[in-house]
């Protein structure tokens, strides 16, 4: 997929795309001349074996925070640190997910950018603390679908998830 991010400048736009099963980025920069790039970087030595695809890429609400979430085996997701600045990204760190594997998965930040929800199948709901000394210790499951099917039996679970006008998820 891909994000946009609000330049540390306030008026341009980092505009971020995922190469399938890799980790190299292309990075545009939107300014008020156009559009410029791509810069092309790879933050890291490779993308995570068995992931062939990204399916929930996401900014953090400050910026700070860039996370690629796949769908296969293993369950595991990226997460780096995002320069505002420079539009570059840092810090790679592999997150692993209880699940084995991962499908249909979507993650949202918190609005003040420190706990991280990732969804699985929609079936389960985990939380992790990105400002922990070690993320993958932090994670929490707090939510587990109940079975509960709406109108026309379509199923009540977690799904795509975002930030609302209301500051909630």
């Amino acid at each position: 997929s891909i994000e946009a991010c609000r330049h540390a400048n306030g008026r341009d736009w980092w505009v971020l795309a995922a190469r399938d099963s890799s980790s190299v980025y292309y990075t545009f920069l939107l300014d008020p001349t156009g559009i410029h790039g791509p810069f092309v970087q790879q933050p890291d030595a490779g993308w995570i074996e068995g992931q062939y695809y990204a399916l929930s890429n996401i900014f953090s609400p400050d910026g700070s925070k860039y996370v690629r979430v796949g769908g296969d085996a293993p369950g595991d997701f990226r997460m780096y640190d995002f320069d505002r600045c420079s539009g570059a990204l840092s810090n790679p760190v592999t997150v692993h997910f209880p699940d084995t594997s991962t499908y249909a998965p979507w993650a949202c930040f918190s609005p003040n950018s420190r706990f991280l929800y990732v969804q699985n199948w929609g079936e389960r709901l985990y939380q992790y603390d990105t400002w922990a000394s070690d993320i993958n210790a932090s994670i929490q499951l707090v939510g587990v679908y109940d079975g509960f099917l709406a109108r026309y039996n379509l199923r009540a679970s977690f799904n795509s998830m975002t930030i609302g006008p209301d500051q909630r998820i």
